[in-house]
């Protein structure tokens, strides 16, 4: 449920890469490159660091020590991200609170055939993924392992490996066409996991 329900957030989130993209004067592949990366690289550094750290403090310590590190994480971006108002175009109404909001970005989606079935196929994907991720992987590392590092050492390897294509991409995407490359990798990437 969760991996279902992630998918609307990590789309808000993409869609603020090519204002963000223009604003610093970079390409859009090296923008979505950099944000791509750094997911990957945090899944290269910390897949290995929690199954160190379910052995060495436990499985429940360790999930409050996750939830400690969001609490701070929202702690320092309340703290030091400045508010920036929304830009509404010109004749373009502001919605007027959270569910008019919400209820204007889904329409909007609805009315956009491609990034509909972007976000269709990103909740598909991301609901098995997490069930993957959360359940299967760790049930068959701990059955035939016994021990949650390879788990780690395995989730690195896939983010290490991530990483690398992510600046590769980034370095050569803009030689590359948008809709090919976007097809083949989703299909190599989900074959893989």
């Amino acid at each position: 449920l969760g991996g279902l329900l992630k998918s609307p957030g990590i789309t808000a989130r993409s869609a603020m890469t090519p204002e963000l993209a223009q604003l610093a004067g970079m390409r859009l592949e090296m923008a979505n490159a950099l944000s791509d990366g750094i997911t990957r690289i945090s899944r290269f550094i910390g897949a290995p660091l929690a199954g160190i750290l379910i052995i060495a403090i436990g499985t429940s310590n360790l999930l409050w020590f996750d939830g400690l590190s969001f609490a701070i994480s929202a702690l320092l971006i309340g703290l030091l991200v400045p508010a920036i108002p929304p830009i509404v175009e010109s004749g373009e109404e502001k919605p007027s609170g959270y569910f008019s909001a919400l209820w204007a970005g889904l329409h909007f989606i609805w009315r956009d055939s491609l990034i509909f079935s972007i976000v269709i196929v990103g909740m598909i994907t991301n609901m098995i993924d997490a069930a993957w991720s959360g359940v299967i992987a760790p049930a068959y590392f701990l059955k035939f392992f016994h021990s949650p590092v390879f788990l780690g050492l395995t989730m690195a390897t896939l983010g290490g490996a991530a990483f690398v294509g992510t600046l590769i991409f980034g370095v050569i995407g803009h030689h590359l066409p948008r809709r090919l490359t976007f097809g083949i990798g989703y299909t190599v990437g989900g074959a893989l996991r």
